[in-house]
């Protein structure tokens, strides 16, 4: 799950109590749903995302929690009535039909700047947060009056026997070449960055590698020279010196970065499609 700020649906991958927190950020939301889509173990995935909005009847402004996608499989646990399953309908809770003085069933009019829809209540869900007022909706009634939806949360549901965390594994990896073209990175900035990532893990290796074999090789040695029943000269011991160690370290940052030109300047130079199914 990709997730900025409001919860997903129950079940979903990353859902409360699941332990995963999701990737946060503000990537464009096409370009994730591309990512997503491309991504083996990916069942569906919905958006949801919220805005302010006005009904008729009712009081000041109410949270609408908007849905992109299929939203079937994210549906809340319901009173009365049944999930929205097409534009033009709604979910709420008991406060905001005491609010409007509506019941299931009823219509309520969504206002916005001069203009309105109606929007009938299907059902009635046993929370809907923002104390019982908030509206769940199908986000193309908010188009019908010209508000602005941006999704802020993608909540996935995996193919049967896929592993959460193997996905999510594999999801932080996916976040690479192709998302950085799918974000709209110019092919300088993407091989900047991807060569940028791997020469930070390269360094890192390096710098803890090269201490690691230094100390392996004081020690092995000895125990296999008395396995053998000799003795080893301490000058086949002390072969590293500052100049060799300061070399290997920064082999390990050139080995990392070269190895990641290629695949960089391919990605930086492909179709943004291309690039998200080869990762």
């Amino acid at each position: 799950m990709v997730r900025t700020q409001a919860p997903p649906p129950p079940g979903a991958v990353g859902a409360p109590g699941s332990g995963q927190t999701g990737q946060t950020g503000k990537a464009d939301p096409a370009a994730v749903g591309r990512i997503l889509a491309a991504q083996p173990g990916t069942r569906s995935y919905l958006g949801t995302g919220s805005v302010a909005a006005n009904f008729t009847g009712v009081a000041g402004a109410t949270t609408v929690v908007a849905y992109q996608g299929d939203s079937s499989w994210g549906a809340c646990q319901m009173v009365s009535g049944r999930w929205f399953t097409a534009p033009g309908e709604a979910v709420v809770a008991d406060r905001f039909l005491k609010a409007a003085g509506v019941r299931v069933g009823d219509t309520v009019t969504l206002e916005h700047d001069g203009r309105g829809t109606p929007v009938r209540i299907v059902g009635e869900a046993l929370s809907a947060g923002d104390s019982g007022t908030r509206v769940l909706m199908d986000e193309r009634t908010l188009t019908r009056v010209g508000l602005a939806f941006r999704p802020d949360t993608f909540s996935v549901r995996l193919t049967a026997g896929t592993d959460r965390d193997r996905y999510l594994a594999a999801l932080d990896t996916a976040l690479g070449l192709g998302v950085f073209k799918a974000l709209g990175m110019a092919p300088r900035q993407t091989v900047a960055m991807v060569l940028t990532t791997a020469g930070s893990v390269g360094a890192v290796a390096g710098l803890a590698g090269v201490p690691l074999g230094i100390a392996l090789h004081g020690h092995v040695p000895p125990i296999m020279g008395e396995a053998a029943g000799t003795g080893i000269p301490h000058a086949d011991l002390a072969v590293y010196h500052a100049p060799q160690i300061a070399l290997l370290a920064v082999a390990g940052l050139a080995i990392a970065a070269g190895g990641a030109l290629l695949p960089a300047s391919w990605a930086a130079r492909t179709r943004t499609a291309v690039a998200l199914r080869t990762e």
